[in-house]
């Protein structure tokens, strides 16, 4: 799976973070840069729970600024 499709760094004020429930995780990518252009990016992939989502299906959505 790729979120975003490029090269990132982070450093200068850009994080990733983390958060997890027994329903889902979420991941996000905070005012990260890119390599070629330099530009700010923030973004997120929240994974689901099969046990928890309409279809029973293990979902993922993801999320751009």
């Amino acid at each position: 799976m790729a979120a975003f499709w490029d090269d990132l760094k982070t450093g200068s004020s850009g994080q990733v973070y983390h958060y997890e429930t027994s329903e889902l995780v979420v991941i996000q990518w905070d005012y990260v840069r890119t390599y070629d252009n330099n530009s700010r990016e923030t973004f997120e992939v929240i994974l689901y729970n099969g046990n928890n989502t309409p279809t029973g299906d293990n979902e993922i959505k993801i999320q751009y600024q």
